[in-house]
């Protein structure tokens, strides 16, 4: 299919500043020395979607930004199919199930061949703030995947076999007895990991989260 036909044929609720093809943002992101921001979004349905579609792709303060380190790219699952034509619908569902997209708003940063380095998805702070995020996440997403994640994956491996366990008699106790000291145990992991100085704020950030779940855990057992 020809190039300018593709585009005519492409989602129509691309924000501004966005494309929905992703092969195209990749080939350009490579030629130009770029990464990729994909926000893979629900716009007709979804609150959060909508909402940084309202508060920050939308505004100048995050495309004069973002822009200048990345191709943004739109994906977008809409109730009303309509919005989309054939070759959209096909598109995305396949983005979708590539990159294991399993809530919205989902949004990744994508090095130039495609693998995604770095997920978020709305946060509050307005459209200056969330650029400056995306930019630190771009110059420090090597370090985070050496020093953060590693840690983070081993709550991660907590969390469904919490959520399985409170669901039997008594579960919460359970919960409390079994996973109080595994949380308490990560939660000193954490603080006493060393980090680079970039990513003090990232490891803190984990920690107080560890941190509440750890109370959280014991305050709904004591009930």
């Amino acid at each position: 299919m020809p190039t300018l036909l593709c585009a005519l044929l492409l989602a129509v609720s691309t924000p501004a500043g966005f494309t929905d093809n992703l092969p195209q943002a990749l080939d350009k992101a490579k030629a130009e020395g770029k990464m990729v921001f994909m926000v893979c979004s629900g716009s007709d349905w979804c609150m959060w979607c909508q909402r940084l579609e309202q508060e920050v792709l939308s505004k100048p303060a995050f495309l004069d930004t973002a822009t200048n380190f990345f191709e943004l790219v739109y994906i977008d699952m809409p109730q009303d199919k309509s919005r989309l034509s054939e070759w959209g619908l096909a598109h995305n569902e396949e983005v979708c199930v590539k990159y294991g997209v399993r809530g919205f708003p989902s949004c990744y940063l994508i090095d130039a061949d495609g693998k995604a380095v770095q997920q978020l998805g709305y946060e509050q702070g307005g459209a200056e703030r969330y650029a400056e995020r995306l930019k630190f996440l771009k110059d420090n997403y090597q370090d985070i995947e050496k020093y953060i994640l590693p840690l983070a994956n081993k709550l991660d491996q907590f969390i469904p076999k919490m959520n399985e366990m409170a669901k039997q008699k008594n579960g919460l106790r359970k919960v409390a007895v079994v996973y109080g000291p595994k949380l308490a145990a990560l939660a000193k992991e954490i603080k006493s990991a060393k980090v680079p100085e970039a990513l003090e704020g990232e490891k803190a950030e984990l920690l107080g989260y560890v941190q509440k779940l750890a109370e959280m855990v014991k305050a709904r057992a004591a009930k």
